[in-house]
């Protein structure tokens, strides 16, 4: 097992003669950035490689809807509330708001939240909220990077 820079400087390196490997680089000291391991085991076989570190996705929001698009938050049992999703391309601080159609704020729903990357979704009830259109609003922050979606959902009684 080897750990290179981007230069191709071993860093570390450890050996063994089992099936299992069970290694750990102590990274403390090498900063950030890039680096790679490779696990050989001889010339007959073909090694494994592969990158550790190296630069964060760019952050983005996707895929953001409102599960059904109009609710009836009236306790019935029908269509009360939304899912809210979305797909973060990075982990981040989320903020959730929701505006009126002027684009005032009505409420802030859960804000400076921390959020892993992949899929996400939150249950928006509405109740006290008037009937008419809104628009959820999602701000998510990382590494001095701030991006936001939006999704529109309506209420009506």
């Amino acid at each position: 097992m080897t750990v290179t820079d981007t230069r191709g400087v071993i860093l570390a390196s450890g050996t063994g003669t089992t099936a299992a490997v069970d290694w750990t680089w102590d990274a403390t000291g090498y900063g950030r950035g890039k680096f790679f391991w490779t696990i050989s085991a001889g010339s007959s076989v073909r090694p494994a490689t592969g990158t550790l570190g190296g630069n964060p996705p760019p952050l983005r929001i996707t895929d953001v809807t409102a599960q059904p698009p109009v609710i009836s938050p009236n306790g019935d049992g029908v269509d009360d509330y939304a899912t809210i999703s979305y797909t973060l391309s990075a982990p981040a601080t989320v903020t959730a708001t929701l505006l009126d159609a002027t684009g005032a704020t009505v409420s802030t729903l859960f804000a400076d939240e921390l959020h892993g990357a992949g899929p996400q979704s939150f249950v928006f009830y509405g109740d006290g909220v008037p009937d008419g259109s809104y628009t959820i609003v999602l701000q998510a922050k990382a590494n001095s990077k701030q991006v936001t979606a939006s999704v529109s959902l309506e209420i009506v009684s």
